[in-house]
């Protein structure tokens, strides 16, 4: 058996060889080279091993230079101090209030711990609650043989008696609702059960539920000096007047943004205004209701006030149905709300910029636009669109006609999409569609322009300036091109709207054919390795070379129907449409004229003169 005492460690056995053995063994060196002395805890006189067993210390220091038997040591001291300390606990003085009497019981200390004294019950004791001190009681509860057992010392001074929380109901003025406030306790006194709380409050003829949360809550945070409810009726509900229940949003100041799917939010789509369409039920008319009757904490009831048969005011372009029931526009346009009256307005008039402010606009009918329309922002509308200052990189879609009377600069990124006309001061850089006629005032600068009808430019300036143009049947400019040879593209004799369809048709005319050559290499790839009996791939070339044939056929059959759409868009763009440019005064060399595919290149300049396809040439005529 081993033994740690603090640095050393104490081997005891039957003898002194015997101990010698266990200690070889254990640190694993030779009898002989062990170093000792005795311990003995008793016979200091006699010779070791006389009385029964041996103890030695062992007092070598190679144990201590090893990590190991250091750890050994270091353990075994934190055991010690944690043993220690649990067998400590200090004593301590219990008073308790037992009817009138005063009971003292001691705690003795234990291990190291700190005693109680006579003295601490004395301080325990000197309050103005305790009075008639039993000093033989006090005593006789420290003697050994009755610690841990109470003892009445004292008696509790009247003036202190515990006096439990008293519970004080009172009710609303109206009796609607019952309100609980409990007078705080003295002394140790205590806070009545809930249960006691609810028979009090039926005793009182209280009808309605209690509200227990409350009751419990206040009982167990002991709450005093506070009312708070505890039960309530059942209020009435008053009877609406006729109203009308509104199928639309009501659009306030406030700005409403729109979250994308990602959470992101979108702040150039603002919802400011609401659409409406012809013949579209925005409201339904609501007749008076008589209400319903409540009942108070009583039982008692409280009548319902009945609601108002009233007329329905009607605004702008608003009727009534037939059976009078609901609310209907009779023109598409704006809702808009004026001290109470919805009112439906076919111009959506913006006293200022689109910007972040209002947001992108989308709207049934017209928009005037004060200001103008800022880069990134759009407007597109079921009617004409009219901005008043200069756009730039903005995107405007309308039904009716555009008219931009302060210009257009689209720096390339800026577009207008007409269902019918635009009407422009100027135009630079921008894409501008139209499904009759572009009509500028001064100049088209490097702008790409199509028209269902005609391209016009023939007020003070009336010049188009590169870019490349599209109409169906005539441009028509005072001036085309310009003198350092500005290259200008005119396209006529199309019909224009189907010009965007065509477009695709080619792309994926010349897609396809690509995508048939790529698979005729990869046969022939295919092929030429298996005559070689060279393994270019892992998978199985016959499959291979099979799933090839089989996607070359569909790619076939796509072409022979891109073609053929091809040539059937093209002779239908070529029908019908005269494709006439007119230059009052002068065109440059540099501009390209493709009348119905009959390309015609300006070389010299043209005065006053009027092209058109004439036997499949372009000609000449003076105007």
């Amino acid at each position: 058996m081993g033994v740690k005492d603090e640095n050393n460690i104490i081997i005891e056995a039957g003898s002194l060889e015997e101990a010698l053995i266990k200690a070889s063994k254990r640190f694993g060196v030779e009898r002989g080279n062990i170093k000792y002395e005795f311990v003995s805890d008793s016979h200091d006189d006699a010779p070791p091993g006389r009385f029964g067993g041996v103890k030695i210390k062992i007092i070598d220091d190679f144990f201590v230079r090893h990590e190991r038997f250091r750890n050994e040591i270091a353990i075994d001291n934190l055991i010690k101090q944690a043993e220690a300390f649990a067998n400590t606990k200090d004593g301590f003085i219990r008073l308790e209030v037992v009817g009138d009497d005063v009971v003292l019981t001691i705690y003795p200390h234990v291990g190291a711990g700190k005693p109680v004294t006579i003295k601490d019950a004395y301080e325990r004791l000197n309050n103005p609650r305790y009075i008639g001190l039993v000093k033989k009681s006090i005593m006789a509860a420290f003697e050994p043989n009755k610690v841990r057992k109470p003892h009445v010392v004292a008696r509790l001074n009247p003036e202190y008696k515990d006096v439990d929380a008293r519970p004080v109901f009172e009710a609303a003025g109206d009796k609607m609702g019952l309100y609980l406030k409990f007078v705080p306790p003295r002394g140790f006194g205590k806070f009545p059960k809930y249960d006691e709380i609810e028979r009090l409050v039926y005793e009182l003829g209280v009808k309605t539920q209690i509200d227990r949360q409350v009751v419990e809550n206040a009982i167990k945070n002991r709450v005093s000096n506070s009312s708070f409810l505890i039960s309530k009726g059942d209020a009435p509900v008053n009877g609406s007047d006729t109203r009308v229940e509104w199928r639309v949003e009501r659009m306030g100041p406030e700005k409403i943004v729109y979250l994308r799917p990602d959470g992101s939010v979108d702040f150039k789509k603002v919802y400011l205004l609401s659409n409406i369409q012809k013949d579209q039920v925005i409201g339904d008319v609501l007749n008076a209701t008589s209400g319903i009757d409540g009942r108070d904490i009583y039982g008692e009831a409280v009548p319902a006030k009945p609601g108002r048969e009233k007329n329905i005011a009607l605004g702008k372009n608003i009727v009534l149905s037939e059976d009078k029931t609901k609310i209907i526009s009779s023109i598409d346009g704006q809702i808009k709300f004026e001290c109470g009256v919805a009112n439906v307005y076919p111009v959506y008039e913006i006293y200022g910029d689109v910007g972040y402010k209002t947001g992108n606009i989308e709207f049934a009918g017209s928009v005037v636009v004060k200001g103008t329309v800022l880069d990134g922002f759009s407007v597109k509308a079921g009617g004409n669109v009219y901005v008043e200052n200069p756009v730039g990189e903005a995107v405007i879609e309308a039904e009716g006609d555009i008219c931009l009377p302060a210009g257009f600069i689209g720096k390339n990124k800026g577009v207008l999409k007409s269902g019918k006309s635009v009407m422009i001061k100027f135009a630079e850089g921008g894409t501008i569609e139209a499904k009759e006629r572009v009509v500028a005032d001064l100049v088209i600068i490097h702008s790409r322009v199509t028209a269902g009808d005609k391209i016009e430019a023939v007020g003070k300036r009336g010049q188009i300036i590169g870019g490349e143009l599209f109409a169906s049947n005539e441009i028509m400019a005072k001036t085309i091109g310009a003198p350092v040879g500005v290259a200008t593209r005119l396209n006529l004799g199309f019909d224009t709207l189907s010009l965007g369809y065509f477009e695709s048709i080619c792309n994926d005319f010349s897609f396809t054919e690509k995508e048939i050559e790529k698979i005729n290499q990869a046969q022939n790839y295919l092929r030429l390795s298996r005559a070689r009996g060279e393994k270019k791939i892992e998978g199985d070339i016959e499959e291979m070379i099979k799933r090839l044939d089989a996607t070359r056929a569909m790619l076939e059959t796509k072409w022979e129907y891109l073609h053929g759409e091809k040539e059937r868009v093209l002779k239908e763009m070529n029908t019908e449409t005269r494709g006439v440019v007119k230059v009052i005064d002068v065109m440059y060399g540099g501009v390209t004229i493709n009348i119905k595919n009959v390309l015609y290149n300006v070389q010299s300049n043209i005065i006053s003169s009027s092209l058109h396809l004439e036997n499949q040439e372009v000609r000449i005529f003076p105007l």
